[in-house]
């Protein structure tokens, strides 16, 4: 992996999901029965990039933010 890649992403207390932290690779594929949290997972990963892009917001309690981007402007 390179330096500016996820490694880790943890969800707590949002929607169905009270807590996964889920080893981030190239390529993920994420399969579980029914109602396993799948689509509230991908909802909060895709909250946090839109949050961090469009306002970089830093609520503790629910994301934390550290560091830029690789090809991030300051």
């Amino acid at each position: 992996m390179n330096s500016g890649e996820i490694k880790k992403i943890k969800v707590c207390n949002f929607r169905s999901i009270s807590e996964i932290e889920v080893n981030m690779n190239r390529m993920n594929i994420l399969v579980a029965k029914n109602d396993a949290g799948k689509s509230s997972f991908i909802e909060a990963v895709k909250i946090f990039y839109k949050s961090y892009k469009d306002f970089e917001y830093r609520d503790k309690q629910y994301m934390k933010v550290e560091g830029r981007r690789k090809n991030e402007r300051k």
